[in-house]
């Protein structure tokens, strides 16, 4: 039950606090911590998995992504018949 007078905080999500925080910022700087991430997190797969899983991940990401491109490009041309 909320009283009157009381303050009641959003239950907005951490995504939605990030956006917001970030939308005030440059584009450089939204772009250099993008990269920050990016690099850190292949370097960190990069110490778990190594270079070869790395590459493993990587033909793998690109295998599916050449599927999903395939598969768009099927149901575009059954919209269009």
């Amino acid at each position: 039950m909320i009283h009157p007078g009381r303050h009641r905080a959003g239950a907005d999500s951490w995504m939605d606090l990030a956006e917001r925080s970030l939308q005030s910022w440059p584009i450089t700087l939204r772009v250099a911590l993008l990269l920050v991430v990016l690099f850190t997190g292949t370097a960190a797969v990069a110490a778990v998995l190594g270079v070869a899983g790395q590459l493993v991940l990587a033909a793998l990401g690109l295998r599916a992504h050449q599927r999903h491109r395939r598969r768009l490009a099927e149901l575009r041309s059954h919209i269009e018949d």
